[in-house]
Order: C-alpha cells, then structure tokens, then sequence
C-alpha cells in the first residue's frame, strides 16, 4: 500500500467508527458503511415489483481473502441482500457493493 491508499485507509477506518454498522458475508462480520435504502417498485407483466436496494462501502484492507461477488449473500441491520454489482473507488483503499432485496 503506498502512502496515499494508507491515508485513505485511515481516513475509512474513521468514517468506519462513526458510521459503520455490522454486515455479515461470507460467515464473517465486516464493519460497513451503509447508504439510503432506496425503495421502489418495478413495472413488470404481472404488476408492480418490489425494488429495495442499498450501496454499502467497505475498507478494501478488511477482507484479506477475496472480495464479495455478484449473487453473494450479505445480511445488514436484519435484512438479507444479494450483491447486483462492485464498484472499486479510486485509489483502491474502499470499494462499494450495490446490493438488492432479492
């Protein structure tokens, strides 16, 4: 890690401590931070579907064994979510998993 993705690091870890809530993935609990819940309804066919989804941001140095990947499982404040999609923000110190009520 080169000096600037360590500041950021340690610039995540305090968003961490003031924001950050438990996220569980993978049989482990990770420190997130959550977005809105977004919530909505899809027009489909049949009728309307329900759409919730959420963005949580994570410390990249926080999972030593691989990242979340789409259709993982992630459990947040008592709710089940499906990650839809990754984002890595620059300098690599955090990334972002988009997830969905699925």
């Amino acid at each position: 890690m080169n000096r600037l993705q360590r500041m950021m690091d340690n610039d995540m870890r305090a968003v961490q401590r003031e924001l950050g809530e438990d996220v569980d993935w993978n049989g482990k609990t990770y420190e997130g931070i959550p977005g809105e819940v977004s919530e909505g309804a899809a027009l489909r066919m049949e009728g309307y579907d329900p759409d919730t989804s959420i963005a949580i941001t994570f410390r990249r140095s926080d999972f030593k064994n691989g990242l979340p990947a789409s259709g993982d499982r992630m459990i947040t404040d008592g709710t089940s979510y499906m990650v839809d999609s990754k984002t890595k923000l620059p300098g690599k110190a955090s990334f972002i998993c988009n997830c969905v009520v699925p």
